[in-house]
């Protein structure tokens, strides 16, 4: 059922694709600018006097010939019916072309799903799982996790040790385990440290066990 439907709704567009892109060509070939503007993400449905301005050449391109048709051989009309339909309909399929709610009456019906939206993917239905899991670390901060014992261990599992020594690094060693020394719980020890000297402190298992019993005297 989703062919079909994927057939007639690129039949009607097919048209005022078909002579949009020969305007846009002939722009070109006579040195005119083409129009070609980016498109409008923007799910929405186009106002009718926007979609009437937009499609005046599809509508004289559509109803002109059918007009002269109907006159002088209305029984050729059935086989011109699949590029004079598009063409006589454009307002309508512009406007309607980001409305969402035919897209969500089509995809409760089942219409035109891709394989992953009928089934998902063994990566998506993993993700969706961690969602949580990912939520609760993008809130975490340096004190909730120093303060909770498991969150400490899983911070300190993804630690690599580091053997850089530069002068900076040194002297981070130095300042860093004195102020934790020095004070008296966790909230003062962090007021003490520098940024230098917290981001030093987030990456040594040592520091880290300190501030934590800070939160657990």
């Amino acid at each position: 059922m989703s062919f079909i439907t994927e057939l007639l709704i690129s039949a009607l567009y097919a048209p005022l694709m078909m002579l949009m892109q020969t305007h846009h060509v002939f722009d070109i070939l006579f040195g005119r600018d083409s129009g070609w503007a980016t498109q409008s993400r923007n799910a929405a449905v186009l106002p009718w006097r926007d979609a009437l301005q937009r499609s005046r050449l599809h509508l004289f391109s559509g109803w002109l010939p059918l007009l002269v048709l109907v006159a002088l051989a209305p029984n050729q009309i059935i086989w011109l019916s699949p590029v004079l339909a598009g063409l006589c309909l454009s307002p309508l399929l512009t406007r309607h072309s980001g409305n969402t709610h035919i897209g969500t009456w089509l995809e409760r019906h089942g219409l035109l799903l891709t394989p992953e939206e009928w089934r998902t993917p063994n990566i998506m239905r993993q993700a969706e799982a961690h969602r949580q899991l990912f939520h609760d670390a993008a809130a975490l901060n340096f004190t909730a996790m120093l303060s909770e014992k498991n969150r400490l261990h899983a911070h300190l599992s993804g630690l690599t040790p580091t053997s850089a020594q530069d002068r900076e690094t040194r002297l981070l060693a130095i300042t860093a385990p004195a102020k934790i020394a020095a004070a008296h719980d966790l909230d003062e020890a962090l007021e003490l440290l520098s940024q230098q000297e917290t981001l030093y402190a987030a990456g040594q298992p040592d520091l880290l066990w300190a501030l934590h019993h800070k939160t657990h005297p």
